[in-house]
């Protein structure tokens, strides 16, 4: 493989950068105590992985001796770039894949349409920027759990400084070509020519085919390329980013690209822009891709491509809708209209559109693979559930006779209401609250929140964005902010108006590093300390977000973990909201939560589960029901959810009327409260299968904890 840099003709000097290597250190595991031995808790995290470690390094070491090219080859766009979803080209071999370019909500993506992410070794950055970089840590964390034991990182100079800045995104003037060619392949075996020469079958064949010679036992050599049909030579294939039309003077003057293929330019056979329409469709960047040839395609990733991609969230938000349109809105799926002047050689991509480089008589296109969204079929598929069909008839009859009695302000949506990890259905946490029709407060912000923003407001985003006036996040785990910069990034587009950044210390130095290191930032945001908000106020605020009040509170959970509560300033409907964070119950936010309208409380744990949840200091359902009951709540909305319950959670008697559970893309305005206790039937019909496998691991869970009951009581008698 080689790599070629070139940059915008705004700099003083054109050069060459070359390839720095720098090693992807994996992120440790978090909240583990590797003391505990009991059978019935979770086991030592550090042990299991560094054994997937091992097995995986014992498995890259066989492949590595393994002479045999692979005969599959393809290339995935597994992100294709459009308006809220990540751009990222994935490789595919038999024996290992590789990663172009890794914006934020890549591991989302892969974990849904099943793209093997144990087999990832290398990632290749076509330039350091939010849009290619921001889903490396997110990315990392999958890794680590499935033990990937080391990713190499290519790119521009100082990407290393990606790892001294929480393993962010960098932004210079230097983009990247990647022309990397397959390795040749053997012929096949010619069976009948070794019959004709009495060649036993047997390990003598395999030497033949693995390209020995041979001597056999009447002293005849026989050479491996007598018997060997003729060889496969290895396809090419490129990889670019020209970000503006102020590089493409200096891509198309600069002669080493096109010389790297000049010598075999019959054996490129695609090439991959990560480029905007802007650019695609300037002469001079057409000029140029014409220097290839015809029998060149190329394949386009940017943000006219067709938006759908995620197929469980969508799917998901259909059937709800079935039951309250309201609540659960359809989600944004436009198709665009192309603006590159597509060819039979020029394609733009959907999620998963693949080209085959091997075997070559599969060798193009792939259009069999494409994410489509079939919403006749997913209807009838929940239809014919008949206790779903009989219990949605008799909620909507229920709701019928509700007098219309709508609060329009506060309205609350659920972007992510998952922890640890984004799943198909639940992403990382954030919450958006519209306080009025002017002002929105967003409460924690991890990856995927803007592409989850935009695929539940579409053309009003933008909008939206410009109404944001803050951003609260309640801790340093990276599910609760790994989002920020991208949403900083888009929403600077749209206003100049500095974004309220009510964040704890350690997000706060990541951010000043970035500034510092990196590029000026510090105008897009200013930053309020979450532990000012304990002991005092600030009618600053107050009246930058509407509120009549805004305190915080320590909670336990990790260092610096803070819950929320705020108050609105609309009369005569002012509500008081409480949102937890991530914490075990904690007598704090019962303090500031006293009487609240609405309590927001994260529910990680099944009841089963609660020597897990105390571990990692968090709650379980029954514990966040009881906290609202505790501080009075009128409602309690339970959220992040383990991605062990990624449809729908455990359902337990300490539900009642004034309790509900949150789904992503979620829309709750006070007067729709009442609705939710009301839907939990018929939410159990549509996910019967899931709850069933819940109770089938809950009952094993209990019987292997009475066993280890059992054998306690046994040694001590």
């Amino acid at each position: 493989m080689a790599a070629f840099g070139f940059t915008s003709n705004t700099c003083l000097r054109h050069h060459l950068k070359h390839t720095l290597i720098t090693r992807f250190r994996q992120l440790s595991a978090l909240g583990v105590n590797t003391s505990i031995k009991e059978e019935d808790m979770p086991k030592d995290k550090t042990v299991l992985l560094e054994k997937l470690r091992q097995n995986r390094l014992k498995s890259a070491k066989k492949t590595a001796n393994n002479k045999v090219v692979s005969n599959v080859f393809q290339l995935c766009v597994l992100g294709n770039g459009s308006k809220g979803n990540p751009r990222a080209l994935y490789v595919l071999t038999e024996r290992n894949s590789y990663l172009f370019n890794c914006g934020e909500g890549t591991q989302r993506l892969a974990n849904e349409h099943k793209l093997k992410l144990s087999k990832l070794e290398n990632i290749f950055i076509t330039k350091r920027c939010v849009e290619n970089m921001s889903g490396i840590v997110g990315l990392a964390l999958t890794c680590q759990d499935i033990g990937v034991p080391l990713i190499t990182l290519h790119g521009p100079e100082k990407i290393d400084q990606i790892l001294s800045l929480y393993n962010h995104f960098l932004t210079n003037e230097v983009s990247f070509v990647y022309t990397c060619k397959l390795k040749d392949r053997a012929g096949e075996l010619m069976i009948k020519k070794c019959i004709e020469l009495k060649i036993p079958p047997g390990p003598l064949l395999g030497k033949l085919k693995s390209g020995e010679d041979i001597v056999l036992a009447d002293n005849r050599v026989i050479c491996s390329k007598d018997v060997m049909g003729p060889q496969e030579k290895g396809l090419i294939f490129m990889v670019l980013e020209c970000p503006s039309i102020h590089y493409i003077d200096s891509l198309v003057n600069n002669q080493t690209i096109l010389q790297s293929v000049s010598n075999e330019l019959d054996l490129l056979s695609a090439v991959v822009h990560f480029t905007p329409s802007e650019v695609f469709n300037d002469e001079r960047y057409k000029k140029w891709m014409n220097r290839f040839g015809d029998s060149v395609d190329h394949i386009v990733v940017n943000e006219d491509n067709p938006q759908p991609s995620l197929i469980g969230s969508n799917r998901l938000q259909i059937q709800l809708n079935l039951i309250d349109s309201t609540i659960f809105p359809l989600l944004y799926c436009h198709e665009t209209e192309n603006t590159n002047e597509e060819t039979n050689k020029v394609k733009n991509t959907n999620t998963l559109s693949r080209y085959h480089l091997r075997p070559s008589n599969l060798k193009g296109f792939d259009l069999e693979n494409i994410v489509s969204i079939d919403t006749n079929a997913i209807k009838e598929e929940a239809f014919a559930i008949t206790p779903f069909t009989e219990s949605l008839k008799k909620y909507h009859e229920w709701e019928s006779q509700l007098v219309n009695t709508t609060q329009e302000y506060p309205e609350i949506i659920f972007l992510g209401t998952g922890s640890a990890v984004p799943s198909k259905v639940r992403n990382t946490s954030a919450i958006w609250v519209n306080i009025d029709c002017e002002t929105a407060f967003l409460l924690d912000c991890g990856e995927g929140t803007f592409g989850q923003l935009f695929r539940f407001y579409g053309t009003e985003c933008d909008r939206r964005l410009k109404q944001l006036k803050a951003i609260y996040v309640s801790h340093l785990h990276a599910d609760h902010h790994l989002g920020i910069l991208n949403l900083l990034k888009k929403r600077s587009s749209i206003t100049s108006e500095p974004l309220l950044m009510i964040i704890p210390p350690a997000v706060i130095n990541w951010l000043e590093n970035y500034h510092q290191c990196v590029e000026p930032i510090a105008h897009l945001f200013e930053i309020i300390n979450n532990k000012k908000f304990i002991s005092e106020s600030d009618e600053r605020v107050l009246k930058r977000l509407r509120l009549r009040e805004l305190k915080t509170c320590l909670v336990p959970h990790c260092s610096h973990s803070y819950g929320l509560s705020f108050t609105t300033n609309s009369e005569p409907n002012s509500v008081k909201i409480v949102y937890s964070g991530d914490t075990q119950p904690t007598p704090n936010l019962t303090r500031i939560g006293r009487n609240c309208d609405l309590l927001i409380h994260e529910a990680s744990m099944e009841d089963e589960l609660v020597d897990e949840a105390r571990l990692k200091f968090h709650s379980t359902t029954s514990e966040a029901i009881d906290v609202g009951n505790e501080m009075g709540a009128k409602f309690t909305i339970l959220t992040h959810f383990s991605q062990r319950y990624s449809k729908i959670p455990v359902f337990n008697e300490n539900f009642s009327d004034r309790v509900g559970i949150a789904f992503d893309n979620m829309r709750v305005r006070f007067s729709d409260l009442q609705k939710l206790p009301k839907m939990i039937p018929t939410l159990k019909c549509l996910f019967v299968d899931q709850i069933e496998e819940h109770k089938a691991r809950s009952a094993n869970l209990m019987r292997k904890k009475q066993l280890v009951s059992q054998h306690r009581a046994n040694r001590q008698t």
